[in-house]
Order: structure tokens, then C-alpha cells, then sequence
């Protein structure tokens, strides 16, 4: 099962970062956590960066790797060249984590961009997480 690399989690509870690693933790899927100032984010190892995470999994985990942004868009579009070098092809934008300057950049690096709220895709609601 590929897994779901959240940028921005957080171990602050009011935080979206850390409500959509809670909501995808309660609907059993694999997550992986990336913040370069947490070891951990709700129990579960966190990464630096996309670059370690890729390092620190198998080669088979790798295929597959979603990628979720929960940090504002100037952080974004820093991380959307980390993104293309890994050769990572789609990021899902939560409202708040995109722009226009950033739903640019990914499209002139090949990044496919999805533009909705994860945790209400899951059928959850973030006011109540």
C-alpha cells in the first residue's frame, strides 16, 4: 500500500498538518509524516524532507507516494523543486496551501496539482478532529 507524505505535520493539534495525519491515521492509511522540526507527529516517525523519506523507504514503498501539502505557498513552491527531482508527479493542494504563483510553478515543472480538502475526502470533518 503506498503512503501518504503530509508536509507541514504537526504535533499541534489545531493545526491542519496535523488533523489530516489524524483523519488518514483513523481511516488506515500508511502516513508519513514530514516536518524537519518533529521526530515524531502523533506517534509516528517524521521526516526532514521528501528527499529523506524516499532515502529511508524501500524501493517498492516509493511507487505510489502521495504527497500532501499543509504548509502556505511560498514553502510549497520551495518544495515543488525537491518534488520534481524525485521525480514525484502530484501534490494535493488543501485549501490555504495553494496560489496562483504556486499552481504555476507545478505546472511548468510537471507536478500535477488537486485542489481539495483531504480530510473531508475522507468523509471527516476537520472542525471535529
Amino acid at each position: 500500500m503506498a503512503g501518504i507524505a503530509v508536509v507541514g505535520a504537526s504535533n499541534d493539534r489545531s493545526k491542519f498538518g496535523n488533523k489530516a495525519v489524524r483523519a488518514l491515521i483513523l481511516r488506515g492509511k500508511k502516513v508519513f509524516p514530514i516536518n524537519p522540526k518533529e521526530k515524531l507527529v502523533e506517534g509516528i516517525a517524521a521526516y526532514p524532507s521528501l528527499s529523506v523519506l524516499l532515502a529511508s523507504i524501500p524501493k517498492s514503498e516509493q511507487t505510489g507516494i502521495e504527497v500532501y501539502f499543509y504548509v502556505p505557498p511560498a514553502i510549497g513552491e520551495k518544495i515543488l523543486d525537491e518534488m520534481k527531482k524525485l521525480g514525484l508527479k502530484e501534490v494535493v493542494l488543501p485549501p490555504g496551501s495553494e496560489s496562483e504563483s504556486l499552481i504555476s510553478k507545478a505546472k511548468k515543472l510537471g507536478i500535477k496539482t488537486v485542489l481539495t480538502c483531504p480530510i473531508r475526502e475522507l468523509g471527516l470533518d476537520p472542525d471535529t478532529l
